[in-house]
């Protein structure tokens, strides 16, 4: 039998001399100390009947473990969606799990004992403004080593519809223009002349213009500014009415 090491164990327990004993030890289910214990055999019919060895354990505590990442951050631009990986490194019994920053545009799988991969995916920044995120990487709650990921903003563009009008009639008018905005976070747009409306917009919009009646013999040409892009409506001449 074995003795004073908790989940030490011997086999065979019975048997014929001569014959080997095999002790096995659990040395990862302690903690770290030294344990003192002792293997007994008894056999009533040697010469010595009893046989009782000491043993001696000592379990020492388990080194820290250490991460390290083969890439350290990203940059990706902003108009499409983008996926890659990188790889941990660790001691063999170290265990971590990862986990994104904001799972609604980066989505990521890994996770191991030891050395393993990261795969990420990121999906493509709709908006104006310059975002950033991380994949982390994680052991018992702890972040060990951080991913940074930047994803760059699209650039903000202005279009009307329409910008230029021909061939109108004479008569005072009103008309439409609708305004596309490139990127979602684009500054604030406003509109200045023919009547149009006061303050600032964002985002897609249109305004109502006013053209007034051409009383001239020519054509007239009336313009307004719209989210910084020019418009311009011409009228045809009046007509000539001789009484």
């Amino acid at each position: 039998m074995v003795s004073g090491i908790p989940g030490a164990t011997l086999s065979p327990l019975t048997g014929t001399a001569p014959a080997g004993l095999a002790l096995s030890l659990n040395p990862a289910s302690l903690s770290a100390g030294t344990y003192f214990g002792a293997v007994a055999v008894n056999a009533p019919q040697s010469a010595v009947p009893d046989v009782v060895t000491p043993v001696v354990l000592t379990v020492f505590a388990a080194l820290p473990c250490s991460y390290s990442i083969d890439a350290n951050s990203i940059s990706v631009p902003a108009n499409s969606a983008y996926a890659n990986s990188f790889n941990v490194a660790a001691g063999g019994a170290c265990a971590w799990t990862v986990a994104a920053s904001d799972p609604t545009w980066i989505t990521v799988s890994g996770g191991a004992t030891g050395n393993g991969p990261v795969t990420y995916s990121l999906l493509g920044n709709g908006g104006a403004a310059q975002r950033t995120g991380a994949i982390n990487i994680i052991e018992g709650g702890i972040t060990v080593q951080t991913f940074s990921i930047t994803e760059f903003g699209q650039s903000c563009s202005y279009g009307i519809s329409p910008s230029v009008l021909t061939n109108l009639s004479p008569a005072a008018t009103s008309v439409t223009v609708n305004v596309s905005v490139s990127a979602t976070g684009c500054p604030a747009w406003t509109a200045t002349g023919l009547g149009a409306p006061g303050g600032s917009f964002t985002g897609n919009g249109s305004v109502t213009l006013f053209i007034p009646a051409n009383i001239a013999g020519v054509a007239q040409v009336s313009s307004a500014t719209v989210a910084g892009q020019a418009f311009s409506a011409t009228q045809n001449p009046a007509s000539c009415t001789v009484t």
